[in-house]
């Protein structure tokens, strides 16, 4: 009877491996556009429901293999109660769109238990990428994937391969941490590849520039700023001097860019974020005590931007989205669960390197989601982002003890992520 119960823990585990490892090798392409679906469904939201919902059943047959801590129990606390809601006002698709991506946190988690098992799934997923990032950089260089034109600035704004902007510049913001974890973090042996992932990240640069996402620009800023440190303060410093060089001698059109006309006007530079941050803190203020704390449920809100006065605007803003649909008790569990997870950030026994790391990524997903929302409402992006985070475990215990000559890494090592260790 045992040794049936042990064969069955092992095949359940192993073939949530091989579903997370297809998972990898399959997101991103499926955030390419395509212009079909099933039963109502993009084949980029069908895919991740199903893959989503098939893990859960095999991290339900581990569960017994999850090591339990403050971040885990919030998040089970956070997703009971987004089901719950559904009680009072929530709609089951956003409930789901919200929940599904812990299941990629608690699958890294229970799967990946170690640096060779990150470098296996990192891997798949970066060739995966070889077509979303080349791709999307040859047709913003054929200048035929123009998603949208400012209409305040007249910039052209390139969605690449992609169907919306901030999917592409959400997807390879990940691309670059990916990248920092593979080259960097791991290291790469071969020259070839060296040069090859430091050209993919480059290229994901250049496609995050001209989708001129600009929350997602400077979130990317936050993140390589914190990696930089984290690496060797020579090459942050440098970073930092060289990025004040091109913005004086950008000035005008970073000013166009980031506040669209030529002089410093919030009201315009927001895009309309302090009209409808206004509007939903006005309508918060008047909710009866009932709705202030639990909501009036996920997905309950106008369908465009700007609504009717009674209804919830498009925040650009998760914080206060979260807020206004599920009430200062979803809200306050889920800043809880992003406390606990800078609290493991500085607790973890990782490199210093990774601790810079993951507190960027911490920062960068912060501002994103203050600003705009690229993590709990978007399905994809919110996979990528908890994955990082469940890998997290991984990476303890493993701290190299190598004796660098007054803490000064080799420019190699930076840029080409040459492992010095190995």
């Amino acid at each position: 009877m045992q040794k049936n119960q042990r064969i069955l823990n092992t095949a359940t585990f192993k073939i949530g491996v091989f579903i997370l490892l297809f998972f990898c090798a399959l997101r991103p392409i499926t955030l390419i556009k395509m212009d079909f679906g099933i039963v109502g469904f993009s084949i980029l939201e069908l895919f991740a429901i199903t893959i989503s919902y098939l893990l859960m059943i095999f991290v339900l047959f581990n569960i017994g293999k999850l090591k339990y801590d403050l971040t885990s129990l919030l998040i089970i606390l956070f997703c009971t109660y987004c089901v719950f809601s559904v009680l009072w006002g929530s709609q089951v698709r956003v409930v789901s769109q919200i929940v599904l991506p812990f299941v990629i946190y608690f699958s890294t988690r229970i799967f990946v238990t170690n640096q060779k098992e990150v470098n296996l799934m990192v891997t798949i997923l970066i060739v995966s990428y070889l077509i979303p990032v080349f791709g999307s950089f040859y047709e913003i260089l054929r200048g035929v994937s123009v998603s949208q034109v400012d209409y305040i600035t007249g910039l052209e704004r390139y969605s690449g391969l992609f169907s919306k902007i901030h999917i592409m510049a959400g997807a390879l913001f990940f691309f670059t941490a990916f990248y920092y974890i593979k080259a960097i973090t791991i290291g790469v042996t071969k020259r070839y590849a060296q040069y090859a992932l430091f050209l993919m990240l480059l290229v994901s640069f250049y496609c995050i520039f001209k989708s001129y996402a600009r929350s997602i620009l400077i979130g990317t800023f936050l993140l390589w700023s914190f990696c930089l440190l984290g690496l060797n303060k020579k090459y942050f410093f440098l970073f930092l001097f060289v990025s004040l060089i091109v913005l004086i001698l950008n000035i005008d059109f970073l000013q166009q860019l980031l506040f669209k006309t030529n002089e410093i006007q919030i009201k315009t530079a927001s895009s309309g974020r302090s009209t409808i941050w206004a509007h939903n803190i006005g309508l918060f203020l008047r909710y009866s005590f009932y709705e202030k704390m639990l909501g009036r449920g996920l997905g309950v809100g106008s369908n465009h931007v700007f609504g009717q006065d009674w209804e919830i605007w498009s925040s650009h803003n998760d914080y206060l989205h979260l807020l206004m649909q599920t009430g200062v008790i979803g809200l306050s569990i889920y800043l809880l669960i992003h406390f606990a997870v800078i609290k493991s950030v500085f607790t973890a026994n990782i490199e210093i390197k990774m601790k810079f790391f993951y507190a960027g990524m911490i920062v960068s997903i912060v501002f994103m989601n203050f600003v705009t929302g690229v993590i709990t409402y978007s399905l994809p992006t919110a996979q990528f982002f908890w994955m990082i985070i469940g890998l997290m475990d991984s990476f303890e215990g493993e701290k190299k003890n190598v004796a660098i000559k007054n803490s000064h890494l080799s420019k190699d090592h930076i840029v080409f992520g040459t492992n010095q260790t190995n």
